[in-house]
């Protein structure tokens, strides 16, 4: 795997791209669309995949106005760009 060889230890920076969110007994996902963060992400919900735009769009869908909390992040997933 890339994670582990010497290349990947020594380049330091990794990009954030993908989320695993948790909320009541509900998990649901964010994605990204490749390497630029506005470019747009999706949504994965209860077997439904949702377009969304930028890092915006999914700091609103985590945090909804619907009175039931915030999605609480359970696993941040990185890759080395």
């Amino acid at each position: 795997a890339k994670c582990f060889d010497d290349k990947a230890k020594k380049a330091g920076k990794r990009d954030l791209v993908a989320l695993i969110m948790f909320r009541g007994n509900h998990y649901t996902s964010f994605v990204r669309k490749g390497r630029d963060w506005n470019k747009g992400w999706e949504w994965h919900d209860r077997g439904s995949v949702h377009q969304l735009g930028g890092w915006e769009d999914v700091k609103a869908r985590a945090e909804p106005s619907d009175g039931k909390g915030a999605m609480l992040p359970y696993l941040l997933v990185y890759d080395i760009f």
